[in-house]
């Protein structure tokens, strides 16, 4: 199961205990992931919207909202995925009556134009919009959440109600680690948060191992090659001069150089008699590299 599906169907299965979050779910349900439909009859047209969810789950919890708070008994249908969509979907399909008491039809059945910032509670609505239209990249890959509202300014307002989002059109995105880890918090998505946050360190822990391995070989490249070049400069100095025409230091240094060729030049140090800082023997080598360049 993917993260995106996971995080939806917790917070369908969340407490339900609230009347005012589940009514601003319904609503954010509605604007998200809603078509307005207009129905004719026996008598007259009517207006109606069908809501489509992704996960069984949430559109149960939307009907069951409807049943329970609004005493509206909508109608429910699964719809096979087709060729383009590839998924299944769940219509839940909702009358005038309870569209008047949802704030999405007015007295006259008319559609009301709905700032998302208005609906209280704020968690209330930024849940329902997760359920509808939400993603959650999975934890392996870079932190990525995202809301697809229906209009620009519907993303641009959603954009408003979260730390950290910016609307991109009609999409909601969040890229921040913390910022995501937040606002799942928020909404009540705690195993999906702990899922989002456990993946989150494995990856940074990944990330800071990678570094420090890169680092290292680096380090090592640079360690090799000066050693190689300390090397070549103490066997064409001691071609020329000799091991008794080297300084005892300035000897001392170069024999242990030959003899460990990996080693860092603190450990060189530690070599000589008396030992000596990593200094002293930078400065030593570097005198042998300066006299075998003098012999070129």
């Amino acid at each position: 199961m993917s993260l995106t599906v996971a995080l939806r169907e917790e917070l369908a299965h969340a407490d339900a205990a609230d009347p005012a979050r589940l009514m601003a779910e319904a609503a954010a349900l509605i604007d998200l992931a809603g078509t307005l439909r207009l129905r004719g009859g026996d008598d007259g047209s009517s207006v109606q919207v069908v809501v489509r969810c992704s996960v069984g789950a949430v559109a149960r919890r939307l009907r069951g909202v409807l049943v329970d708070h609004l005493g509206h008994r909508p109608g429910l249908a699964r719809r096979q995925g087709g060729n383009l969509r590839g998924t299944d979907g769940y219509l839940v399909e909702i009358g005038p009556d309870a569209l008047v008491a949802l704030g999405v039809l007015d007295d006259d059945g008319r559609p009301v134009s709905r700032d998302p910032a208005t609906v209280a509670p704020r968690t209330g609505y930024l849940a329902g919009a997760i359920m509808a239209a939400g993603s959650l990249s999975d934890p392996g890959g870079p932190v990525h959440f995202e809301i697809t509202a229906p209009r620009e300014t519907t993303a641009a307002s959603l954009a408003g109600m979260i730390e950290g989002a910016r609307a991109i059109e009609t999409r909601v995105v969040v890229k921040g680690g913390d910022a995501v880890a937040d606002l799942l918090a928020e909404v009540g998505a705690a195993r999906t948060f702990l899922a989002f946050d456990q993946g989150r360190m494995r990856r940074d822990l990944r990330r800071q191992v990678n570094r420090a391995v890169n680092a290292d070989r680096a380090n090592l490249r640079r360690a090799t090659g000066a050693a190689a070049q300390h090397i070549k400069a103490i066997e064409a100095v001691v071609d020329r001069l000799g091991w008794d025409g080297l300084p005892d230091d300035l000897a001392g240094v170069a024999l242990s150089r030959m003899a460990n060729p990996e080693a860092s030049l603190a450990d060189l140090g530690e070599l000589q008699d008396p030992p000596v800082g990593k200094a002293t023997v930078h400065r030593r080598l570097h005198k042998i590299v300066e006299l075998a360049q003098g012999d070129d």
